[in-house]
């Protein structure tokens, strides 16, 4: 495993969440959840956690990366990807897990 890749799969993975995430909720669809503001949090809640928010998702991203590097054995498609499946939707759980408040 060369970890600097790791990290560096972390680093993008994060970013494209958050704009992939801004670029969908903050632009796409806002129009259609401004009118309830009483069911969505206030800004300044969400912005008190912003630092514990980017941590987390950055970590489940991370372990996601990590998982996927030691899970791939350099087998056949029909033997890695069903294995690959099952990390992934264990990892897709714990940053649902790690980044809901």
């Amino acid at each position: 495993m060369n970890y600097g890749r790791i990290v560096l799969a972390g680093v993008v993975g994060t970013v494209v969440f958050f704009v992939s995430g801004f670029l969908v909720f903050g632009l796409r669809i806002a129009k259609y959840y401004a009118p309830y503001p009483g069911v969505y949090r206030w800004a300044q809640a969400v912005q008190a956690l912003i630092p514990v928010r980017l941590a987390s998702t950055f970590l489940a991203i991370l372990v996601l990366a990590a998982i996927c590097a030691k899970g791939y054995e350099g087998g056949t498609g029909l033997v890695e990807g069903p294995r690959s499946a099952c990390s992934s939707d264990f990892s897709w759980y714990l940053q649902s897990w790690a980044t809901s408040t």
